[in-house]
């Protein structure tokens, strides 16, 4: 956590996708990430789960949903709609792009097409 710490110290957004982990008894949510999910916020990062990668992204996307001035304030009042597109299933990964592009633009301040 350290180096994470260190790192995200530096950033103005964390991407939070996936969170899984393989152990003896199968694939688990990764608790680590919900840990960086809060050193994250303690940073005052804007967090972005992306919650149609599941695992404890899609936990993680689920709380900040149900809570968005709460979590995502910095995207205003579009934001829980963004949170939600982000959150739904995909076929291909690749889809993500645009939809991620369009949160880090509004957080930028630009308008979100």
């Amino acid at each position: 956590m350290k180096v994470g710490g260190h790192v995200t110290s530096h950033a103005g957004i964390a991407l939070f996708l996936f969170g899984t982990k393989q152990t003896d008894d199968g694939v688990i949510p990764a608790d680590g990430m919900e840990r960086e999910f809060e050193v994250a916020r303690s940073q005052q990062l804007a967090v972005i789960p992306i919650g149609s990668t599941g695992g404890t992204a899609k936990t993680l996307s689920d709380r900040v949903i149900a809570e968005p001035d709460k979590y995502i304030w910095e995207l205003g009042a579009d934001g829980q709609a963004l949170i939600e597109r982000l959150a739904q299933p995909l076929e291909n990964l690749s889809e993500l792009v645009d939809p991620i592009m369009n949160v880090i633009h509004e957080l930028q301040g630009g308008n979100v097409e």
